[in-house]
């Protein structure tokens, strides 16, 4: 989670990442994929002693969905679109999230010319 010292140094190791891919990422938008269920929290290390803090380090599974989010991630796109479009390009991506995604989507829906809205059976 961003700090007012800026992004952790787990965030900084994705941050960099995108950025030599040529992708923008900013640890706000890590900080909304993650709440959004797209991208897994940093795994946390060992204690640095002395009570100087602890560590933690991004999971490996994050630096290819960064690149994934960040190169589909746009203006408009809403973190359940970024589920639908992570789970059809084979991203693994939490069944809960996707299926909150897909009812969305179906919710959202209305039929031409009758103008009612879809709704969904659960």
């Amino acid at each position: 989670m961003p700090s007012n010292d800026g992004p952790s140094a787990a965030d900084r190791q994705l941050i960099d990442h995108a950025a030599r891919h040529n992708l923008v990422v900013t640890a706000k938008r890590l900080e909304i994929w993650r709440r959004a269920g797209l991208l897994p929290g940093n795994v946390p290390g060992r204690g640095l002693g002395r009570g100087r803090g602890s560590t933690s380090s991004p999971s490996p599974e994050s630096f290819d969905l960064v690149l994934a989010l960040a190169r589909r991630a746009g203006r408009g796109k809403r973190p359940t679109d970024l589920a639908l479009l992570l789970f059809a390009d084979g991203h693994l991506v939490p069944e809960a999230t996707v299926r909150a995604a897909f009812r969305g989507a179906v919710d959202a829906l209305v039929l031409p010319g009758v103008g009612v809205r879809v709704h969904v059976q659960r």
